[in-house]
């Protein structure tokens, strides 16, 4: 598929590479009497705003359009598609819990919403650690879940809170056939959605961030809530503001990487101790 567009006397040709109905690159060109510019932009990874060669701008906005400009060339905008992601069959886990679940322009079904389960998937229970001196227990691999400040009644807002050892223990905290997704896999989702400074309003769902009202677009459908976390203390930050969820990859003996989405527009991976507790959105095998 082609467009052409005629402004002044320049010539601007857009090529789209489509795959499956998704568009992954942009060809551009400009033509002109100074000579001719080609261009590629991966549609794959956005970015709030795209320079390249020759002093051309490409700035990326919401709504299906893409500005474009360049010194001595009016303004230009043309139709560009955003990766589709569309909700996924759901799923239950061992307690009984359903999950809404969305499917990525790219296969991978995530969990759109945050774990509330109390056992792995065997049937085995994992400790519920309310207090700071059942969290700082010294059992140093012991799997434990809690609710942020211990109020069952936001369960059903943010689900529940583990720490690294539950997600990742043999007998998968997730449901049978999912599991919780490794570093690689949180930046190809942030990838796909603008990268660390550009995902965050497409990740988050409306209405539970309260210093972004009316600013979250949830395109990716990922539905993203504040849950904050619980520090390795046991004291508990963040919510309302910050979403943490773990990730399976560690750093070293003591620490792992954490998928963060945070209000001040940054998303992205933190290194911290396996004893925080975060939330968890298991990925499909």
């Amino acid at each position: 598929m082609f467009r052409s567009f005629a402004i002044c006397s320049c010539l601007l040709i857009v090529g789209v590479t489509s795959v499956s109905s998704q568009i992954t690159t942009f060809d551009v060109h400009f033509g002109n009497s100074f000579g001719d510019y080609l261009f590629q932009i991966p549609v794959d990874y956005y970015s709030n705003s795209y320079t390249t060669q020759n002093n051309f701008d490409i700035d990326f906005m919401e709504g299906g359009t893409l500005g474009l400009w360049a010194d001595g060339i009016d303004s230009m905008v043309f139709s560009y598609n955003v990766p589709e992601a569309i909700p996924g069959s759901g799923i239950a886990d061992v307690d009984g819990n359903y999950y809404e679940t969305v499917i990525l322009s790219n296969g991978m079904e995530w969990m759109a919403e945050n774990l509330k389960t109390t056992k792995y998937s065997n049937g085995d229970t994992i400790w519920n650690a309310k207090t700071i001196t059942e969290w700082n227990a010294l059992l140093p691999s012991e799997g434990k879940w809690c609710h942020y400040n211990n109020d069952s009644a936001l369960n059903g807002v943010y689900g529940k809170m583990y720490n690294w050892h539950a997600a990742t223990d043999s007998r998968n905290v997730c449901p049978i056939g999912w599991h919780v997704p490794n570093l690689t896999e949180t930046q190809v989702l942030t990838a796909r959605y603008g990268g660390p400074a550009g995902a965050t309003l497409r990740l988050m769902e409306q209405g539970f961030w309260p210093s972004l009202v009316g600013l979250p677009t949830n395109i990716s459908l990922f539905s993203a809530r504040p849950g904050g976390r619980r520090d390795y203390d046991g004291v508990f930050w963040n919510v309302g503001t910050h979403g943490y969820w773990w990730t399976s990859t560690q750093t070293n003996n003591y620490d792992a990487r954490l998928f963060y989405i945070w209000e001040n527009y940054w998303v992205g991976n933190l290194s911290d101790f396996k004893k925080v507790g975060a939330s968890i959105r298991c990925v499909k095998d």
